[in-house]
């Protein structure tokens, strides 16, 4: 389970690598897998196609529906003002349809790097909670500590034992993936992702009032996180 086994140890924080270059090497992986070399993988959003990392320039594969489509592409702005996440815009020379014989690799790659880009989902979430139990537990109201209150605790508790399911889901779903190889369903695994990406964007919204005013003032470290959560989740489900 050699994916699986990735995914547990950027969950666990062992592999200490940023979104973006965590994309960048699944996409030298795949291009090195796929015989090509200046591939990038692509996602319509509404009318407007992205491109995830990628070079300035190359080749951009896209999926609409069941079917995967190719076209040379350049590389423009970040699709989001903070330029955190590494997703661009792309203009195109117009998409022609892929080879049937591309369609499973194309979609393992697809996945694969949805997946990964749930792990790093997780861990943003958890960064929130970290910092909310740091914070609740030096933070005085009416003479007390936040942390003994029980109405702040019990969403902690709730978001804590949450984020540790969503981990283990993952880890088994990307175990199944590796099991299915050729025959894994692609719309299921991106479904249940979808699933996953909204469940943990909920848990998102429930921490951030924890903090009160100073969860969500510029500068604060939970505001970045709850900005790029709600960014990879406009991205990571997919369709």
């Amino acid at each position: 389970m050699i994916f699986a086994d990735y995914l547990h140890r950027l969950l666990q924080k062992q592999e200490n690598l940023s979104i973006a270059e965590t994309i960048a090497h699944e996409q030298s992986f795949q291009q090195r897998r796929l015989g090509l070399p200046d591939a990038a993988i692509g996602q319509a959003l509404q009318n407007d196609l992205l491109v995830f990392g990628g070079q300035d320039q190359g080749n951009l594969f896209v999926r609409r529906g069941q079917e995967w489509f190719e076209s040379k592409y350049t590389r423009f702005n970040p699709a989001f003002m903070t330029g955190e996440l590494p997703v661009y815009g792309a203009e195109t020379q117009g998409l022609r349809s892929v080879s049937v014989e591309r369609h499973h690799g194309l979609s393992e790659w697809e996945l694969r790097l949805r997946y990964l880009l749930a792990a790093h989902f997780i861990r943003l979430a958890e960064e929130m909670l970290e910092h909310s139990i740091a914070y609740a537990k030096t933070r005085e109201v009416f003479g007390q500590l936040l942390f003994k209150y029980q109405m702040v605790t019990d969403p902690m508790v709730v978001a804590s034992s949450e984020l540790d399911g969503n981990k283990l889901y993952l880890l088994a779903r990307a175990e199944a993936l590796e099991i299915e190889e050729d025959g894994f369903s692609r719309t299921k695994h991106l479904l249940e992702l979808g699933f996953l990406f909204a469940q943990v964007a909920e848990l998102a919204d429930s921490i951030a009032p924890l903090l009160g005013a100073q969860g969500m003032t510029e500068g604060s470290p939970l505001l970045g996180s709850y900005r790029l959560i709600h960014q990879l989740a406009a991205v990571g489900g997919g369709e």
